[in-house]
């Protein structure tokens, strides 16, 4: 990937990004969606960077209709609509280099550690920068 924007499609409408998402200030070397049923798109670039983004917010089909059903193309977007522009992402974290790769684990228990810290049920991103492999709490 040589680009810092990413591009979101809608398949009723194949060809036009009905998002786009724009905060990175470098090619983007890596992205993926949270495990839960209220996801997060992650993103890490060249920049030094990962960006947390909520797309549930942004939203554009009626809620609890599936894109399959037969209503379907009264949710579609239309095909002359303006693409979202998004420039804020919920969360952001700076490392040290260069961001190569990142991957969620599945949602944690929470736990009591042997020293008596507490930890909340959550959900973990594992990124790559540099030499360093790091666990980010989300």
């Amino acid at each position: 990937m040589d680009g810092s924007d990413i591009q979101i499609l809608d398949m009723r409408s194949p060809g036009q990004p009905v998002m786009e998402l724009r905060a990175h200030h470098a090619p983007i070397n890596a992205f993926a969606w949270g495990p839960t049923e209220h996801p997060l798109l992650a993103t890490a670039g060249d920049d030094c960077q990962v960006l947390l983004w909520d797309l549930a917010s942004f939203n554009t089909t009626t809620q609890g209709a599936s894109p399959r059903s037969a209503s379907s193309r009264l949710n579609s977007p239309r095909p002359d609509a303006k693409k979202r522009i998004v420039t804020e992402p919920v969360m952001a974290y700076s490392a040290s280099s260069q961001v190569t790769s990142l991957a969620w684990s599945p949602r944690i228990q929470g736990m009591t550690m042997h020293t008596g810290h507490s930890t909340v049920t959550g959900e973990w991103l594992a990124i790559v920068s540099g030499k360093a492999l790091k666990a980010l709490k989300v």
